[in-house]
C-alpha cells in the first residue's frame, strides 16, 4: 500500500515547482528550451513545475545552473 504523502511536502513541491517557473520565465525559457538545457524531457519539467513529482538533488542542480539561480533559490524557506 501507497504512503500518502504528508501536506507539508506537498506544500514543499507545489512552492519548488513555483519558484522553477517564475526562474524559467524570468530567464524568457520554454519548458522545452529549459528541458534541452538540462537534458531531461519537457514533460518532466511540466511535471516538476505543477508538483506533481518531486526532483532528486542532481535534478535541481542541474536546474539551478541552467537557470543561473542558487539552487536553495529553488527549494521552499519554510517547510512548516
Amino acid at each position: 500500500m501507497p504512503h500518502e504523502i504528508p501536506p507539508w511536502l506537498v506544500a514543499a513541491r507545489l512552492d519548488t515547482g513555483r519558484r522553477i517557473r517564475e526562474a524559467r520565465l524570468h530567464r524568457n525559457l520554454s519548458q522545452e528550451q529549459l528541458a534541452d538545457r538540462v537534458g531531461l524531457d519537457r514533460q518532466t519539467i511540466s511535471r516538476t513545475e505543477v508538483g506533481a513529482t518531486s526532483p532528486r538533488l542532481d535534478v535541481i542542480l542541474r536546474i539551478a545552473r541552467a537557470l543561473q539561480v542558487s539552487p536553495l533559490s529553488l527549494l521552499p524557506a519554510d517547510l512548516d
